[in-house]
């Protein structure tokens, strides 16, 4: 009996501090939810000079595990930051997304008729 006592509170003991353990990172998504302000070019990141402001929310999708809503875009992200370069859904843009810290840079090419590719450039910072 007294064993099994002893076997009993060994278990206890080794349960309680296997759930202590367990993963209480949260989602990884967090990090990058919230308003971004920045530019946007059609020419490149480097581009100073033919600009737009642009300000948007980058949300979570709730209905994934790895989904990013980023100026209005869903994108499948990784616990990096990144995604692409790749098209998303089979459509005809193709997307490369990168955060880092509070820095967002979103590139996209999207193509029209005849194989004319309009590029834009969007970096934005975490306000």
């Amino acid at each position: 009996m007294n064993n099994l006592i002893r076997v009993f509170f060994f278990v206890f003991f080794i349960s309680l501090i296997l759930s202590s353990c367990g993963d209480s990172s949260g989602d990884y998504r967090e990090q990058w939810v919230g308003t971004y302000a920045g530019t946007k070019s059609n020419r490149s990141f480097e581009d100073t000079m033919f600009t737009a402001d642009i300000s948007f929310d980058v949300v979570i999708d709730e209905n994934s595990t790895d989904g990013l809503i980023v100026n209005g875009i869903n994108f499948p992200i990784s616990e990096e930051g990144t995604f692409g370069p790749e098209f998303l859904d089979e459509g005809s843009d193709n997307y490369e997304l990168s955060i880092s810290g509070d820095e967002l840079r979103l590139a996209s090419f999207g193509s029209i008729p005849n194989g004319i590719v309009l590029p834009c450039y969007i970096m934005a910072t975490k306000q």
